[in-house]
């Protein structure tokens, strides 16, 4: 019997209109949600298109929320274009607005300090 995920998936599959492929990547990477700077999340990203990635996550993310997804020294800021229960993890669809490559010296050339503050 086919799950309700699944089932979205096929139908999705059906009717893909992206013109650009999808990459299928496993890569960790470390989640910040800009509207809520608590502490940020672990996840993994499944893959990624010229338009967006698709990471795998513990929690379910807020459609439009606005994320930075972070990972070695590249940093991609997007909104959620939807999130999806998956067995025991979601699958959040983030279209990317911008990607900084190499994140250390622009936060340096900013006058940024993206150290988190507690409390």
């Amino acid at each position: 019997m086919e799950t309700h995920v699944q089932l979205a998936a096929q139908l999705m599959n059906c009717g893909e209109r992206r013109r650009e492929v999808r990459e299928r990547i496993s890569t960790r990477v470390t989640i910040s949600d800009l509207a809520n700077l608590k502490e940020p999340f672990p996840g993994r990203m499944v893959d990624t298109s010229t338009s967006g990635v698709r990471l795998a996550v513990s929690k379910p993310v807020k459609a439009a929320a606005s994320l930075a997804v972070e990972w070695d020294d590249t940093c991609v800021l997007g909104d959620v274009a939807y999130c999806i229960a998956d067995n025991d993890t979601y699958l959040v669809g983030v279209k990317t607005n911008y990607v900084i490559f190499d994140r250390t010296r622009f936060h340096r050339s900013h006058n940024l300090d993206l150290r988190r503050k507690s409390g």
